[in-house]
C-alpha cells in the first residue's frame, strides 16, 4: 500500500482467459486457511467463500480476496472496523487489478457481513461496476449494538474475542466454536517464508470492539478507542451508491431491515434484492413452524442468481427477465414470491396476536392486542 503496509492476497486467474473480470473480495475474517493435519494435506487452503469462487472461475473470472490490513496473514494494524484506511486500501487494490495484463478493467465486489459492507463502500471506485452485499448491517448500532432495543452485550463480546484469537491466529484456541476450532490450524501464509507471517502478526496490536462497546450508550458518541462514532462507519452515513446491486439477507437476520433500506435508497434502476428464509449468513434455512424442519445448509441459490447478476452487469447484458427486482420468502407459507417494488403492492397489513399457553398466533382485532398488552 501507499504506506508501505503489505496486504496478503489470493489471486485466481481462469485458465485460457486472456482478459477477465475480476471479482474483489476484502474480509476481516481470513481470507483462507490451512485446515489441521490430515485434511490440510488433502485439500490444501480453504476459505468460507471457496464454493463461490469455484463457481465464479468456472465462469472465466479472476478472484482477488484479501486480508484487511492488519488482519489475517496482512501487515499493519486494525484500527477499527471499516477504517478510512480499509477503503484507502481497497481503491489501490482496484488501481493494481486493472492495471494487470490478465484484466479486462471491469470489477465486481461480493461479500458477506462485514465482507460485503466493506465491498459496498469499494463499489463507489470507477473500475467497480456492480456489487452484491449480502446479510450486512445498514446501521451498526441498531443492528447489532442494541438490537430489539437493550445492548448486545453477547454477541459484541463474542465477536471481539474471535477477532482477538484470530488477529492473533489463534483461532483453534477460541472455545465457543466448539470442535470446529480442532480443524483449523493457521491462516493461509502469503509468503512461503513462514517468518514473514510471524513479523505481520506482531503488528496486529487490534482495536478491541468490547472495550468501546462498553463505553458508548447513544448512537452519536464518540468510541474512546476507535475515535469515531458509530455512525460513521455504518453504510447509512456512506454515499449513496448508483451503481448496479443486489442485495441479499433473510428475515433472520438482525440485518435485514438495512437490505430493505439500501434498495429503497439506491438511486440506480438495476437494483435488486433477495430476502430469503435465512439467518445471518445463510447458513441457516430457517423452518419454525409445526411439520416443518431446520436445516443447516448452505442454500445454492444463493450463490447462482448473484453471480448472474453480476455477470449481466459485468457484460452490459440485461438480466435475465425472469428475475424480478424483488424475491422473497414468507414464513409458514414456504413459498417465494416476486415484487417489482417494495413494499408489494399486493401486500395488506393484518394485526394478530400470540397466546402463550398454546404457543399459536392467530388473527386478532387491534383491541384485543392492546387488552392483552395492558
Amino acid at each position: 500500500m501507499a504506506d508501505g503496509t503489505r496486504i496478503a492476497a489470493d489471486i485466481q486467474i481462469p485458465e485460457g482467459v486472456a482478459s477477465a473480470p475480476t471479482l474483489l473480495h476484502q474480509t476481516r475474517y481470513h481470507r483462507s486457511i490451512q485446515l489441521a493435519w490430515p485434511l490440510g494435506c488433502l485439500l490444501g487452503p480453504v476459505g468460507l467463500m471457496s464454493p463461490v469462487w469455484e463457481e465464479a472461475i468456472v465462469a472465466g473470472y479472476a478472484v482477488v480476496s484479501i486480508d484487511v490490513r492488519g488482519t489475517g496473514a496482512s501487515f499493519g494494524k486494525h484500527k477499527h472496523a471499516l477504517s478510512d484506511h480499509e477503503l484507502a486500501d481497497a481503491e489501490q487494490v482496484c488501481e493494481w487489478i486493472v492495471n494487470q495484463p490478465w484484466s479486462n478493467g471491469k470489477i465486481g465486489t461480493l461479500g458477506i457481513s462485514y465482507d460485503g459492507m466493506a465491498g459496498y463502500r469499494a463499489a463507489h471506485h470507477p473500475a467497480v461496476v456492480a456489487t452484491v452485499p449480502m446479510f450486512v448491517f445498514w446501521d451498526l448500532y441498531d443492528s447489532i449494538m442494541t438490537s430489539g432495543g437493550s445492548q448486545n452485550w453477547w454477541f459484541v463480546h463474542w465477536w471481539s474475542t474471535f477477532n482477538n484469537h484470530a488477529d492473533r491466529n489463534r483461532i483453534c484456541e477460541h472455545e465457543r466454536l466448539g470442535k470446529v476450532r480442532h480443524l483449523v490450524d493457521t491462516v493461509n501464509p502469503a509468503h512461503p517464508d513462514l517468518k514473514v507471517l510471524q513479523v505481520a502478526l506482531t503488528q496486529h496490536e487490534n482495536w478491541d470492539a468490547q472495550q468501546d462497546a462498553d463505553a458508548v450508550e447513544y448512537r452519536d458518541d464518540v468510541a474512546p478507542h476507535a475515535g469515531v462514532g458509530i455512525g460513521s462507519i455504518s453504510l447509512y452515513t456512506a454515499p449513496v451508491l448508483s451503481k448496479p446491486q443486489m442485495l441479499v439477507s433473510g428475515w433472520y437476520c438482525t440485518g435485514v431491515s438495512g437490505i430493505l433500506k439500501g434498495f429503497e435508497v439506491s438511486t440506480n434502476p438495476d437494483t435488486y434484492m433477495i430476502i430469503g428464509p435465512w439467518n445471518h449468513g445463510g447458513s441457516q434455512h430457517v423452518r419454525c413452524f409445526p411439520g416443518g424442519s431446520t436445516s443447516i445448509k448452505f442454500d445454492k441459490g444463493l450463490i447462482e442468481t448473484p453471480l448472474a447478476f453480476l455477470h449481466a452487469a459485468m457484460t452490459n447484458q440485461e438480466m435475465d427477465a425472469c428475475v424480478p427486482k424483488v424475491s422473497y420468502f414468507t414464513m409458514q407459507q414456504e413459498q417465494w414470491h416476486a415484487a417489482e417494488s417494495w413494499p408489494p403492492t399486493t401486500i395488506s397489513s393484518a394485526t394478530w396476536s400470540v397466546d402463550l399457553v398454546t404457543r399459536r398466533i392467530s388473527p386478532s382485532s387491534t383491541q384485543l392486542v392492546q387488552a392483552e398488552i395492558q
